[in-house]
């Protein structure tokens, strides 16, 4: 089937019942215990506010694999009903054609089709593909593995270099470009977990081939994210055959989405050319101004450490946070919460006018620019922006690193925390030298 369930509120989709997680067909769930059935409805799998999983009874219902597919599924804060979407698209909306190719796919799958059958190329699939808004080198991977030049050993193998190495992902398969690329095992997991639908590949044998029937349908940032996704992985097989550096296809798709991010600020022209300060160091801000500094760091769990500190135009503290975060993995995600985590400490402390300073360009950038594209990143910038209603003036500023010591210093410090520490009207001891040298800069 090709229907799904995208969870809103989880009321009226069964655990048990109903397909609602990526990679797991209607039916497909073993419970864990005799206690799991007693979860029927997904809703059941919330905490208490309902706006997040609750991983205490994920944990109790299903295997360690399953929780990690469910931990990716985004909960909708709206708290919008469920609803059913099609996975034949990438907009989730049924189409008559879509639902012929999973229909056609027992056909497809028996053909007698070969990774050599040459099908005729569109003048427009080649436009559409060089018109694409991303680095030239993305293109020029994709265009190349397309044609089937890129070295892989079967490629080099026509060309008479003689190589007997299997495929450096699975060490098993012979290495040719579509197994490579796409269809690998050990490709696999990264490609359930793509914001978009491409199981299609498994009914074709070659890139040309799935090119050639797939590429129409898909929406120009389905083509995007397909193309950078490609180069990344053979970047990756590079960096393992010639570099010795281990597989790590995890951050792969953060890396897609980062490049994503920075190329929809820029077509946003909302990238200027920053006032590095000339000090280096913290400037307090304008009289009946405060500001608010932040900053974050990763531990070595994979969590997140949030640190933040706000003065006033004196330089003087007016509060100080350090704050935990679930495992993410992705240190611009992580400064971009640190930014929402300061302007909702800022709202709370009843501060009118406020500026907000963090050392990462791109969540900068894209406050600057109100980006609202399809990412996690927009998603969490485009919250900070509707917070800022409540000010009287409020502004987003980049600065190095060196200007942003103290919050450095606290991101660090929230390493050793657990959960959320809190300080009005005072600091903690770790920043207190750091903020005495910003009053006698």
């Amino acid at each position: 089937m090709g229907l799904y369930k995208n969870i809103g509120d989880g009321k009226s989709t069964f655990v048990w019942r109903d397909p609602w997680i990526p990679g797991v067909h209607a039916g497909g769930l073993n419970p864990l215990n005799d206690v799991a059935v007693n979860y029927v409805r997904v809703c059941d799998l919330f905490n208490e506010e309902g706006r997040c999983w609750n991983r205490q009874t994920l944990d109790e219902v299903f295997d360690r694999s399953t929780v990690e597919k469910i931990l990716c599924i985004p909960l909708n804060r709206v708290q919008q009903p469920d609803r059913w979407s099609w996975k034949g698209e990438a907009d989730g909306t049924f189409s008559v054609k879509s639902c012929y190719k999973l229909a056609m796919k027992e056909c497809w799958e028996n053909s007698d089709l070969t990774p050599d059958h040459f099908c005729e190329v569109p003048t427009a699939f080649w436009k559409s593909v060089w018109k694409l808004p991303i680095l030239s080198r993305y293109k020029v991977l994709f265009w190349r593995a397309y044609i089937g030049v890129i070295p892989t050993i079967e490629a080099l193998g026509k060309r008479g270099i003689h190589i007997d190495e299997p495929c450096v992902f699975c060490g098993v398969e012979q290495e040719n470009v579509y197994h490579t690329l796409i269809e690998c095992n050990t490709l696999q997991q990264f490609w359930q977990e793509a914001k978009f639908d491409f199981s299609s590949w498994s009914y074709h044998q070659s890139l040309l081939e799935w090119m050639s029937v797939e590429w129409s349908s898909w929406v120009r940032e389905q083509r995007r994210f397909f193309i950078m996704a490609l180069y990344f992985i053979w970047d990756t097989r590079n960096r393992c055959k010639f570099a010795n550096e281990p597989i790590n296809l995890n951050g792969l798709w953060v890396r897609v989405e980062r490049q994503w991010d920075e190329l929809c600020v820029a077509s946003n022209g909302a990238v200027m050319d920053v006032v590095v300060p000339a000090s280096l160091r913290w400037e307090k801000p304008a009289t009946d101004f405060m500001k608010m500094n932040v900053d974050a760091a990763l531990k070595n769990t994979g969590e997140g450490a949030l640190g933040g500190v706000l003065r006033d135009c004196e330089g003087m503290v007016h509060g100080v946070f350090m704050v935990s975060t679930p495992v993410l993995n992705d240190t611009i995600l992580l400064e971009a919460m640190a930014v929402k985590k300061g302007v909702e400490f800022v709202r709370d402390a009843g501060v009118a006018k406020v500026i907000v300073e963090c050392d990462s360009r791109l969540v900068v950038d894209m406050l600057n620019a109100g980006c609202n594209h399809s990412s996690l990143l927009s998603s969490v910038c485009t919250s900070i922006l509707h917070m800022c209603n409540g000010f009287d003036d409020i502004s987003f500023r980049w600065i190095p690193r060196t200007s942003n010591q103290c919050a450095n210093r606290l991101s660090k410090a929230a390493r050793d925390v657990i959960g959320e520490m809190i300080w009005r009207e005072s600091m903690p001891i770790c920043i207190s030298e750091l903020c005495i040298d910003d009053l006698h800069q």
